[in-house]
């Protein structure tokens, strides 16, 4: 990545997308500090988007969702990185609900709970901030697959059934909490979730693959039979 911003070579300038690349490595790595070196490859990101107004710079919300991330993975790290990598999670979620350019999605929400998750021991202090966050996810619609599967991790039993509680006023669910999944769930909480569909295949490329496969069974049927030696 150094070396393509720094080239004059104009086929290989970088964009978000080797920004994002390079940020995915750190997170998948086991090195020290990966938290603190991810953000400052963010910042850059956003410094050059500032300074130039390049729209290959500017940042998506996976980019912030990639470093979230790399601070989730520094779990298996002294306390003193944990609670660095903890801030810049905290700091850049907040960032992200007052920025301009992009805001927080699905993802962002179940990446920073499982930051809590990971780095926060259990105790009060973790049950409200996780808690603080689920509440904040499920007002904006944006409860998916990964904010409960990370919500009921980082939560004890008692908590987690506080905050379905109120689901149940209804009367309409009879099944333990525990039991329960995100179909389960109010759709208000889920109403704003955009998953990502697998990509199709190209319509053209399979009818040209297709063609192929009957020309050659075309040609097969029509090769003379093999002459039987006397």
């Amino acid at each position: 990545l150094k070396y393509m911003l720094l080239s004059k070579n104009t086929d290989i300038q970088p964009d978000v997308i080797s920004f994002c690349t390079c940020l995915d490595v750190w997170a998948k790595s086991k090195e020290k500090g990966k938290a603190e070196r991810s953000n400052e490859l963010l910042q850059k990101l956003l410094t050059l988007y500032k300074i130039g107004g390049n729209d290959r710079f500017k940042p998506t919300v996976m980019v912030y969702n990639t470093v979230l991330n790399c601070c989730a993975f520094s779990a298996y790290t002294d306390e003193e990185e944990k609670k660095k990598a903890l801030s810049i999670a905290v700091s850049l979620f907040n960032d992200l609900k007052q920025s301009s350019i992009t805001q927080p999605d699905a993802v962002t929400y179940g990446t920073l709970i499982k930051c809590i998750a990971n780095l926060v021991p259990f105790g009060n202090v973790r049950n409200k901030m996780a808690s603080d966050i689920f509440i904040k996810c499920r007002e904006e619609g944006l409860v998916n697959g990964l904010v409960f599967d990370e919500i009921r991790r980082a939560v004890p039993g008692r908590v987690m059934a506080e905050l379905l509680t109120e689901t149940m006023h209804s009367g309409r669910r009879k099944k333990p909490f525990k039991d329960w999944m995100l179909r389960d769930l109010p759709r208000s909480w889920k109403a704003n979730v955009v998953e990502r569909k697998p990509k199709k295949k190209n319509a053209s490329t399979k009818k040209n693959k297709n063609k192929k496969n009957n020309t050659n069974n075309k040609a097969e049927e029509n090769k003379p039979a093999p002459t039987p030696v006397p």
